[in-house]
């Protein structure tokens, strides 16, 4: 026997505690890319598909989670660059059967072979995109083989080439064998794909004009929320006029609509549903942003007195934003209309703005 049983076994766990970092840094990375891209698949869904329909946002957010995972197992951590330790290349494929055989001959058992572990890994990394491009997106086989393909071309270039000369040499190995083990392992995921029952496949609808659920109605306020927040920045004047620009002059000057409810489809109108009036929108604009801006003007308020003020006075922003956001919840969840207190306050209601086409007319939209 070549090595030790304790050599052996140390090799092994370095393997283990490798890949095991390497998860949980990908579930990090992957959190903060699903909070990135929570509302921009929603946008997405109802703009081209009417309605959020759960077995496509399932898929979508999915495969984000997925895809960061890939790039975190693949390329991170990046090593400092006085650090890199340059390695080579290999261009033959099947190579890592010679691999496997000289464990073996070193004396590990075939379960323990690290060469053995590495194509399996390889292998079984891109069996969840195979299964979420043939069961969420219904690609055929052959375009999950030509995607896994593509992608693991790129990987292995990204690595070989030191991150397109970001270092100075490769720090991972550009294998030719990795690629092969990631398209079959895409392969063996769409032809397991019918069989998984965990991953929803997509619905068929497409939802008509009706009144607008409160996903829809959370999504445009999410944009409409994040364009006054990232645009206005720190500065009060800037936030006051956003917040009159997107939630007044937008919605008089364009039919309705604020910039968030347009993205997702939605439009207020009168109670009985006939086009709002200006000064409905109006009233209904100032309710909204006036409501805001005091909030954030207190909240700054008391941000830069929080040494001098009680604690309860420093944390009240914040309890008069969930009283606020809880009126709006409760009133809807409520309400069998499903109509918030700035529609009640304005006598406008928030209806969904049929797609050409669209067959269903007069629907309501439901929970979404």
């Amino acid at each position: 026997m070549g090595r030790h049983g304790h050599d052996q076994e140390a090799d092994v766990l370095t393997v283990l505690d490798a890949f095991l970092d390497q998860l949980g840094r990908g579930a990090v990375f992957a959190l903060l890319a699903l909070a990135v891209v929570a509302i921009p698949v929603l946008v997405v869904q109802y703009r081209r598909f009417g309605v959020v329909d759960r077995g496509r946002a399932a898929g979508a957010y999915l495969f984000v989670v997925y895809a960061v995972f890939v790039v975190a197992l693949t390329l991170l951590p990046l090593p400092p660059p006085d650090d890199v330790v340059c390695v080579g290349r290999n261009l033959r494929p099947l190579a890592f059967v010679g691999a496997v055989r000289d464990d073996l001959a070193d004396g590990f058992s075939v379960l323990s072979s690290p060469a053995l572990f590495q194509l399996l890994y390889n292998v079984a990394m891109f069996v969840p995109g195979g299964v979420l491009l043939r069961r969420s997106f219904r690609w055929p086989l052959l375009h999950v083989f030509v995607a896994a393909l593509v992608a693991s071309v790129a990987i292995e270039t990204v690595q070989g080439t030191g991150i397109f000369g970001l270092y100075d040499c490769a720090y991972r190995v550009l294998d030719v064998d990795d690629v092969l083990a990631n398209v079959s392992g895409a392969v063996v995921g769409a032809l397991l794909a019918p069989a998984v029952v965990l991953v929803p496949r997509p619905g068929h609808g497409v939802a008509g004009s009706g009144r607008s659920g409160a996903l829809r109605r959370a999504t445009a306020a999410s944009v409409d929320f994040l364009l006054v927040g990232i645009l206005g920045g720190s500065d009060l004047a800037g936030t006051a006029a956003l917040l009159l620009l997107v939630f007044v002059a937008v919605p008089v000057l364009t039919g309705g609509a604020t910039p968030g409810q347009r993205l997702v489809r939605a439009t207020v109108v009168r109670a009985d549903g006939r086009p709002a009036s200006r000064n409905a929108l109006l009233q209904r604009g100032l309710l909204i942003s006036g409501s805001w801006f005091v909030t954030v003007a207190f909240s700054r308020w008391t941000g830069t007195r929080a040494e001098e003020l009680p604690g309860l006075v420093v944390v009240a922003p914040l309890v008069v934003v969930a009283v606020l956001v809880g009126a709006v919840i409760g009133t809807v969840a409520i309400r069998r209309d499903g109509r918030a207190p700035q529609d009640l306050l304005t006598g406008t209601e928030v209806l969904v703005r049929p797609q050409a086409g669209d067959r269903t007319a007069g629907a309501t939209d439901g929970t979404t």
